[in-house]
């Protein structure tokens, strides 16, 4: 790890880093964010399929 002397040194590193990997992090965390959520949607739609088809098998009898 890089040693810095000044604050101002460590400023422009964090700077650097940023202008570096910002947006690689913003669309990985974009990307994370859409497949939980995605992922979410999709596992409550099975949820409430199964549900409807266990309600309509009880309403049969």
């Amino acid at each position: 790890m890089e040693q810095y002397e000044t604050e101002e040194q460590q400023v422009e590193a964090i700077k650097r880093f940023w202008k570096e990997n910002g947006l690689s992090l913003v669309i990985g965390a974009l990307l994370g964010l859409g497949g939980l959520l995605g992922w979410r949607y999709y596992n409550d739609s099975q949820i409430e399929a199964k549900e409807q088809a266990s309600f309509a098998f009880r309403k049969s009898f």
